[in-house]
């Protein structure tokens, strides 16, 4: 309530407390350190992905550098599924797309990751596209 500064109902406590421990974080590496270090994941990210012939769903300069959305690859073998338990068992989780006229899977660069998660991250991918034998098209 806007008058008494209350919760209309029951406050969502663990919300509350998740939201005060990411405040703790944020303001203990520095919002300026916190930006820098995902903008260098991201690029770290986006040129291995791109390298490997993955294209990203929009153009560059309409990313949020946070959360960045891939084409899937067109090659028969691909198959989300078997790609994000792959990466999974080692550790790296990866998204499903959310757009419906196109096949899609989306690479998150936040929380307490360092390039080298994001280098690990590449690699395991290069080792599944190898492994399951999946072609990347860079058309």
């Amino acid at each position: 309530q806007h008058d008494t500064h209350q919760f209309p109902l029951t406050p969502p406590v663990q919300l509350l407390y998740a939201l005060d421990r990411a405040l703790d974080e944020l303001l203990a590496e520095g919002v300026a350190l916190r930006i820098a270090r995902y903008r260098e994941l991201y690029q770290v990210m986006t040129a291995g992905m791109q390298a490997m012939g993955f294209q990203c769903l929009v153009e560059k300069q309409h990313h949020s550098k946070l959360l960045t959305t891939f084409l899937a690859p067109s090659d028969p073998a691909y198959q989300f599924e078997i790609m994000h338990d792959y990466l999974y068992a080692r550790g790296i989780t990866i998204y499903p797309g959310k757009v419906l006229e196109q096949d899609t899977f989306r690479v998150a660069n936040i929380g307490d990751l360092q390039p080298s998660d994001m280098n690990a991250f590449l690699l395991a991918l290069q080792a599944y596209q190898k492994e399951f034998g999946v072609k990347i098209s860079s058309s």
